[in-house]
C-alpha cells in the first residue's frame, strides 16, 4: 500500500534535490529525514504542516491520501519556486486541517464520554449489587448468630 512516506519520496524525487536538503528545507536534521524517510518514524503534525508551507505546489491531498496529481497546477516549477520563504503554513490550509483534526478528536472524544458514562452506571449497578449481596449475607449471618444465642440460653435455661 502506498504510504504518505512513500509520496515524499516520490515529491523529493520530482524537485530532483537530495534527502537533506529537503529535510533542512522543512528544518529537520539529517537524522530525522533518514528516520522518517527510512523508518517511518518522527513524523508529525509540525513537519506535515512545513511540507505543506514549504512546498505550496504540493498536492495535500495527494500527499494526505495518493488521490489526484501530486502537483496543485500540472505547470512544471523550478525548485527555488517551491521554497516559500514563509515560515509559516498558509493559513487556510493550516485551518482546514486543524479544523478536520479538531473534528476527528470531538467525535473520537464523545465516543469515550459516552463509554465511560455506560462504565460508571455498569460500576454502580455491580456495587449495588455487591452491597446488596453484602447486606444480605450480613442479616442472615445476625439472624443465625442470635438464633445460636437463643437456642444456647433455652440449653441453659432447660438444665
Amino acid at each position: 500500500m502506498d504510504s504518505i512516506f512513500s509520496r515524499i519520496k516520490l515529491y523529493i524525487a520530482h524537485l530532483g534535490i537530495s534527502n537533506n536538503e529537503f529535510g533542512r528545507n522543512i528544518d529537520c536534521s539529517s537524522a530525522q529525514i533518514t528516520q522518517m524517510l527510512t523508518y517511518e518514524k518522527n513524523f508529525g503534525i509540525d513537519k506535515l504542516l512545513k511540507i505543506i508551507s514549504r512546498y505550496p505546489n504540493l498536492n495535500c491531498d495527494w500527499l494526505l491520501t495518493g488521490k489526484g496529481s501530486m502537483l496543485r497546477n500540472k505547470k512544471e516549477e523550478s525548485t527555488s519556486e517551491h521554497i516559500s520563504q514563509n515560515t509559516q503554513p498558509d493559513s487556510s490550509i493550516q485551518e482546514s486541517f486543524i479544523y478536520n483534526m479538531y473534528k476527528e478528536e470531538k467525535a473520537e472524544n464523545k465516543l469515550l464520554i459516552e463509554e465511560i458514562g455506560a462504565l460508571k452506571l455498569k460500576i454502580s449497578q455491580l456495587e449495588a449489587g455487591s452491597l446488596k449481596g453484602k447486606t444480605t449475607a450480613k442479616t442472615a449471618s445476625t439472624k443465625n448468630a442470635s438464633s445460636q444465642k437463643i437456642e444456647n440460653v433455652d440449653s441453659a435455661s432447660a438444665r
